[in-house]
């Protein structure tokens, strides 16, 4: 498996060919300390390496939902309303071919399919790309009460000494101090920050479980950032024969996607995956499995087999 990272400078708004697909957030710490929200969007295309051949819109015209192709060069200088730079090196010719519609596992099978036909393409990559945009700690916390009539103050609760509370019926703000705040940023970061309050927020809930339900730091995330993001791109045989997924192909691989295709066989209509699916033609069957046998027979003896050559015979 082949792993390789884009980096983009643009905003997440200008993004059309990602804005429909489905998303995954979460808050992260970089390699470098940065502390960022990060959005995952796979890239609604492919990207796809050639000999050298010269791929044109005729060549891809009958694809269903094709959109657009795009050589490696003119995606990487421009897109939509901003520009990005990509520091992924092809061993070869590069296209980006943008698709509508169409779901990750229909474009492995897209790709897989276009490997086996045109002899030109040496390889096919899904994109999943990151945008981030960067949290600001606040200086406050927010606490749900195990019943309405508790107050918060510091009275209750020691710990909040020099803080100031609004809130009520069972929903308190706890602010601290500001100056405190910003001595603690000129010598921490965000995240530090955050982690800070966090762990007064646990402190009181673990403390006082029979009256604060839930206690929990604050943060800001900015809307839009034009700031650096990330990309990677994985080929379309990334998983293809793994069917019991133990990182290796082998014989215990195709006895699985023979016990998959008998069960189809008999109406259990199993759902081909990418792992299972070897030739990409939507169904999980004896050819899949006769596929894997060789391929792992084939890297048995030490053999530089692909999955294309496999498809071929």
């Amino acid at each position: 498996m082949r792993k390789k990272m884009i980096a983009f400078l643009t905003a997440l708004t200008c993004m059309s060919a990602l804005a429909a697909l489905p998303a995954s957030a979460e808050f992260q710490v970089l390699p470098d300390g940065t502390w960022v929200d990060a959005t995952t969007y796979p890239y609604s295309g492919i990207m796809v390496e050639t000999d050298g051949t010269e791929l044109t819109s005729e060549m891809l015209s009958n694809i269903e939902g094709f959109n657009s192709l795009k050589t490696h060069e003119e995606f990487t200088k421009h897109y939509c309303y901003g520009n990005y730079v990509t520091n992924i090196m092809p061993e070869s010719t590069a296209y980006m071919l943008s698709i509508k519609d169409m779901t990750p596992e229909a474009l492995t099978k897209l790709g897989r399919e276009l490997m086996v036909k045109m002899d030109c393409i040496k390889d096919v990559h899904l994109v999943d790309a990151t945008f981030y945009k960067y949290p600001k700690s606040l200086n406050f916390i927010q606490i749900s009460t195990t019943k309405t009539d508790i107050v918060i103050n510091e009275e209750v609760f020691p710990e909040l000494a020099g803080c100031t509370f609004s809130g009520q019926e069972g929903i308190y703000t706890v602010t601290f101090p500001f100056e405190e705040h910003r001595e603690m940023l000129e010598t921490q970061t965000q995240y530090e920050v955050y982690s800070y309050y966090q762990e007064i927020a646990k402190n009181l809930q673990n403390t006082y479980s029979d009256m604060i339900q839930k206690a929990s730091a604050v943060c800001a995330v900015e809307e839009t950032s034009n700031k650096a993001s990330n990309c990677s791109a994985s080929s379309v045989w990334t998983s293809a024969g793994d069917s019991n997924s133990d990182g290796a192909v082998d014989a215990s691989d195709a006895a699985n996607v023979l016990t998959i295709a008998a069960q189809n066989g008999t109406g259990a209509a199993i759902k081909a995956t990418a792992a299972d699916d070897v030739n990409a033609d939507g169904a999980v069957n004896a050819t899949d499995a006769a596929a894997v046998l060789c391929y792992a027979a084939a890297k048995g003896t030490g053999a530089d087999v692909s999955w294309v050559d496999i498809l071929r015979r």
